[in-house]
């Protein structure tokens, strides 16, 4: 799997490159709701970082961490939900120059921390994981983005809503 993600990133990072080079960075924040096939979740926090790299092309790194579990006391899995992405920002543009459609596709990994509590063996899953959404004011200092993602699983696929908050500097 990390080989694969190696070669990807390199196949993709040869044409971004090559690219006037406008590297942009921003940090980011929001809320989110993860969810999978078998369990339900609650809003979680996510934090992360990314770079611009073009007006095309950038990387993100997002971190997840959080508790989510069917009841808030019951039951509840601590995890750490990380995500690395090549996001690629399109030309199109919804009525308005100021709102930008994104896509992002990478590598998501999440494990548990008190697995041996709950008497389950050990999380610890990577895979794969594409997803869409919209940039609100994409250029400006602070921007906002809404999206949803899917990671494939190899166990079961999981869905991830958010709403996140960016701050470019």
């Amino acid at each position: 799997m990390k080989k694969f993600a190696l070669v990807f990133l390199l196949i993709v990072a040869t044409p971004v490159m090559s690219q006037d080079r406008d590297n942009k960075f921003y940090l980011f924040g929001g809320l989110g709701s993860f969810g999978t096939q078998t369990v339900d979740t609650h809003t979680i926090w996510h934090v992360g970082a990314g770079v611009q790299l073009s007006k095309r092309f950038g990387f993100e790194l997002d971190l997840w961490p959080g508790t989510y579990g069917k009841d808030a006391n019951v039951d509840d899995i601590d995890v750490l939900h990380n995500s690395l992405y090549v996001t690629f920002r399109s030309r199109l543009h919804v009525q308005s120059p100021d709102i930008r459609f994104v896509l992002k596709g990478g590598v998501s990994e999440w494990k548990s921390t008190n697995h041996k509590d709950l008497g389950i063996s050990k999380i610890h899953r990577g895979a794969l994981s594409a997803g869409a959404g919209v940039i609100v004011n994409p250029e400006d200092k602070l921007s906002f983005e809404f999206s949803a993602y899917r990671v494939f699983d190899k166990f079961e696929f999981s869905d991830t809503f958010r709403a996140t908050m960016r701050f470019r500097f």
